[in-house]
């Protein structure tokens, strides 16, 4: 894959934001490397996204492409394109995966709470489990309820309509008019892409990759936080020179803080 910068971008945001917040945990050799490893599945699922988005984009010009060319020999011709639909439900079935993995870093730090292998349900299982951690760490309930809240928020703001595109995807009936239609309107040459539940489906990867990316760093780094006492905050990033210099700080979100008066997400993100 040509785009250098993304995966930079995936590895900073899910495996050094771990790393950057993890030195104070102390939980052992073996828990650590289950960690790290776990980290690194999720990178891998999200490289994997951004795999098929690049396929899906090369597919889409070359599909286009021959459609323009066969309306000049065969005007009423519909062009399907399936090799489209597999990369669409490649990209949801890793989406799905990407979400697993990053529960199951919460499940390493907290196994005793959060057992669940999966999201879940648009992330209602985590929700649930969240609200069982709450009546027992009544010390870390605000932060608890303000996760709650995040996951929530993306519920309404990505989660559910990933779901139903991915529904839909799945089920190929609804897809069977799923190609590129040409028309000639007083001489010129009209494209219409296809689209799933009126959208274009290249846009619709990007934004849910994007969404899904950050909301898994964000899931990590409050899971993180989550394990440690209260005295243990997140806070404005404060990373190494370095870090900047490679291109790679500016994606770290948050570092780790001592600030009692700073338990929610949304103090963080109202500043940041």
């Amino acid at each position: 894959m040509k785009n250098t910068e993304i995966h930079k971008e995936i590895n900073s945001r899910i495996y050094l934001q771990a790393q950057h917040l993890s030195p104070v945990l102390n939980f052992g050799q073996k828990k650590e490397y289950s960690i790290i490893t776990q980290t690194l599945d999720v990178t891998l699922k999200l490289q994997a996204m951004v795999y098929h988005m690049e396929n899906y984009k090369f597919l889409d010009k070359q599909y286009l492409d021959d459609a323009v060319k066969n309306f000049q020999e065969f005007p009423s011709t519909i062009n399907n394109c399936c090799s489209l639909i597999y990369e669409l439900e490649a990209f949801f079935f890793q989406l799905k995966s990407a979400l697993d993995m990053a529960i199951k870093v919460t499940g390493e730090l907290l196994p005793n709470y959060f057992k669940s292998k999966t999201f879940g349900k648009n992330g209602e299982h985590f929700i649930k489990n969240l609200e069982n951690y709450k009546e027992v760490r009544i010390d870390r309930s605000e932060l608890i309820e303000s996760i709650i809240e995040m996951v929530k928020d993306d519920q309404e703001k990505w989660l559910r309509e990933s779901v139903e595109f991915r529904n839909t995807i799945s089920h190929y009936k609804s897809l069977r008019f799923f190609a590129y239609k040409i028309t000639n309107e007083n001489e010129r040459v009209i494209v219409q892409k296809p689209k799933i539940l009126n959208k274009d489906p290249q846009i619709l990867m990007e934004n849910i990759f994007r969404n899904c990316m950050e909301f898994i760093q964000d899931l990590i780094s409050f899971s993180i936080i989550l394990f440690l006492p209260p005295p243990f905050v997140l806070s404005k990033p404060n990373v190494p020179e370095s870090w900047h210099n490679d291109g790679m700080g500016k994606y770290i979100k948050y570092s780790l803080g001592i600030d009692t008066s700073r338990t929610t997400i949304k103090e963080l993100t109202d500043e940041s």
